[in-house]
């Protein structure tokens, strides 16, 4: 029969199942591998530093990417501890490129890998630009718009001062640590103390009634506040029953104007319960949030930065070596010694 085994057409059959599950071993294989590849070692679209050897160890004469004219030091003496001299001009590439041992992908400021001269830099791919990202959200009509921030932490200072730099007639500041509302009020801010003051009617008396244009919440799940919702966010926080405890959310939706922004830059990380999700409707709010798409922003707040409009450093609390490092973040933590942000310095 031509089914029997022995038969041609049965020799055929079993030579091609055969056949079959050795290719799909080998797809599967070969998917394995990519994947791996895909995960340790993908630096698509992220700048790449190539040393090599040599006294000083920079880039090799054409990397594929641009110079830039920013001093550091080299990347592999650095990763060894030791001091070289200042490299004068590093070239990156763009990527995706290969790498190998002597090869580090970094971001585009990072590409200098230097010991800081200037505090001014160092919050570049860190609260500057989420700070700057949640403001520029907003889209703030310049010399119209009031902004009201919640969260006076660095990014909430960046929200700030990115709000006045994009134009906001005013801007309004929320929290309660002193020294966090104090540093908002020499920018110019208006603060309000939310443990002092009721904060949806300090927000409308601010605004003639309307109520802010947009509204920055710089908090995210661990907010603190008072009120029925923020003690029902606690006791389910500490049952398990909800991931994040969300009054300076609450709060932004019922203070902004109908047609406003809520801009979120605070991270959320589960459900949220007992959101007026039906106010935001009726209010027609627009939500922006997210990730900071950090490198997007870098060469303007660059340009900013070298035009004098914004200096980072001026967040900046406490300078530590590393080995400083747990003391400072139990420091920080319990909001000890007019802590707000902290530079940890490896060089020192």
């Amino acid at each position: 029969r031509l089914t029997d085994r022995n038969s041609v057409l049965g020799r055929v059959a079993r030579l091609t199942h055969y056949l079959g599950a050795v290719v799909s071993v080998s797809l599967m294989g070969g998917l394995a591998v990519w994947g791996y590849q895909l995960v340790v070692r993908d630096v698509a679209g992220v700048p790449v530093i190539r040393a090599v050897e040599g006294e000083a160890r920079i880039a090799p004469a054409e990397p594929g990417g641009e110079l830039t004219d920013r001093g550091g030091l080299a990347v592999n003496d650095v990763a060894g501890g030791v001091e070289s001299a200042p490299v004068e001009r590093v070239a990156i590439a763009p990527a995706p490129t290969a790498l190998d041992g002597q090869d580090v992908a970094m971001g585009q400021l990072g590409a200098t890998a230097r010991a800081p001269g200037s505090a001014s830099d160092l919050p570049m791919t860190d609260a500057l630009p989420t700070g700057y990202q949640a403001a520029e959200q907003c889209n703030i009509v310049p010399g119209r718009d009031v902004v009201a921030v919640f969260g006076a932490g660095p990014v909430g200072q960046f929200a700030a001062r990115s709000a006045q730099m994009l134009g906001a007639a005013h801007v309004i500041v929320i929290d309660r640590v002193p020294e966090r509302l104090a540093m908002a009020e020499a920018a110019g801010c208006q603060t309000i103390n939310y443990e002092k003051e009721d904060v949806l009617l300090s927000l409308r008396e601010a605004t003639g009634g309307r109520g802010p244009d947009h509204v920055i919440d710089a908090v995210g799940m661990e907010a603190h506040g008072h009120g029925p919702g923020s003690t029902m966010d606690k006791v389910q926080q500490n049952l398990k029953l909800t991931f994040d405890r969300i009054t300076a959310l609450r709060w932004a939706i019922l203070s902004c104007v109908k047609g406003g922004t809520v801009s979120m830059p605070g991270v959320y990380g589960g459900l949220v319960d007992k959101m007026p999700i039906g106010a935001a409707f009726a209010k027609g709010l627009i939500f922006r949030m997210g990730q900071t798409h950090t490198h997007r922003h870098i060469p303007s707040l660059l340009g900013r930065i070298e035009a004098g409009q914004i200096d980072p450093s001026f967040v900046i609390t406490h300078r530590a070596s590393l080995d400083q490092a747990p003391e400072l973040y139990k420091t920080f933590r319990d909001k000890q010694d007019c802590c707000i942000k902290v530079v940890l310095n490896p060089w020192a």
